[in-house]
């Protein structure tokens, strides 16, 4: 369905996942498809599973964030850039990727 519809980005909010990571995946379609999860401030994965190390991502940009957290997207219009970002409870960013829109 992706590689049918026209466009050049593909970007994905994800929640209740309780915990954030950024993903970019170049094989689903010509242009990077790319996916933020994020949540959650109240009950956060770390909280629930103790012992969690690592969680496989193939596509994950670095390592997932287990503690609690909310995403943000900032839109730079001007400079025709997105910024995609995990932030924890006390609103700093823990994760981040810079995406142009051109």
């Amino acid at each position: 369905l992706l590689k049918k519809k026209r466009g050049k980005k593909r970007l994905f909010f994800i929640g209740d996942r309780h915990s954030g990571a950024i993903y970019n995946r170049t094989d689903v379609m010509s242009n990077t498809l790319w996916e933020v999860t994020s949540s959650s401030l109240n009950k956060p994965l770390g909280s629930l599973i103790p012992l969690l190390k690592h969680e496989p991502g193939p596509f994950r940009l670095g390592a997932s964030y287990y503690g609690a957290n909310f995403g943000l997207i900032q839109i730079d219009w001007p400079n025709q850039q997105i910024t995609l970002s995990i932030h924890n409870q006390k609103g700093k960013p823990v994760r981040r990727a810079a995406v142009k829109l051109r």
